[in-house]
């Protein structure tokens, strides 16, 4: 464990070119983002573009009223983001609101192509419909109509601070809300998040491969009262 002392505080839409530079380093060797952006389309959308994209994406985000995003700093340095974690809260899900809506990077599709910012034509958008469908689909078998959990949209923490105890920090910050209501919690992670977890309480209820063979996993907590 690192002797550093780390800082939780609230995320907001300023930290955005933080929170974009963080999930670059974080997601690097990602398979869902790998397949999602292929290098092959890549020539498709100047750099400069995807990156005012994706910011603006994470500003939205960011700003989003129904949900809780907090950030890891180090306490000798508050301006240097290395953790990172988005919360939705209960009745997100309300409406007909899709995975897309928790996704920085995506959108509702049947209105994307109409806004003035479309998605990037480097986007693999066959594979991003296709990962979307299966999340909605899962969390529909396993709520039903019940929107009233806490979601957990993201949880990223910066590669060269990894295994010192910033993920649980902020599942810890998640969790105690949750818990303050009473309130379920739910997640998805793919294989690289899984070992953390069940060390929070979650039972994994469901598991589905795709993406070159990589597998998403779903885990949900019965309560967070039973998370210690």
């Amino acid at each position: 464990m690192s002797s550093i002392n780390y800082t939780l505080l609230p995320a907001t839409p300023s930290d955005a070119p933080s929170v974009l530079t963080l999930v670059r380093r974080a997601y690097a060797t990602n398979l869902v983002d790998r397949v999602t952006y292929p290098k092959e389309l890549a020539h498709l959308t100047p750099p400069s573009e995807l990156h005012a994209w994706r910011l603006k994406r994470i500003e939205t985000a960011l700003s989003a009223p129904d949900a809780i995003w907090c950030k890891v700093v180090p306490a000798s340095s508050p301006d240097k983001l290395i953790g990172m974690a988005g919360w939705y809260k209960p009745g997100h899900f309300t409406n007909g609101k899709g995975a897309a809506s928790i996704v920085p990077s995506a959108a509702d599709f049947d209105e994307e192509a109409a806004r003035p910012d479309p998605p990037p034509a480097c986007r693999n958008d066959t594979v991003n419909r296709e990962l979307l469908a299966h999340f909605d689909s899962w969390r529909a078998k396993i709520w039903g109509d019940n929107a009233q959990f806490w979601y957990l949209g993201m949880l990223t923490v910066d590669p060269d601070y990894q295994r010192q105890g910033i993920g649980g920090m902020l599942m810890r910050e998640g969790l105690r809300r949750a818990d303050a209501d009473g309130s379920p919690s739910y997640i998805e992670a793919t294989p690289d998040g899984t070992p953390m977890y069940p060390k929070f309480g979650y039972e994994k209820v469901g598991e589905f491969a795709m993406l070159e063979g990589g597998a998403c996993c779903y885990f949900v907590c019965a309560t967070a009262g039973d998370v210690k």
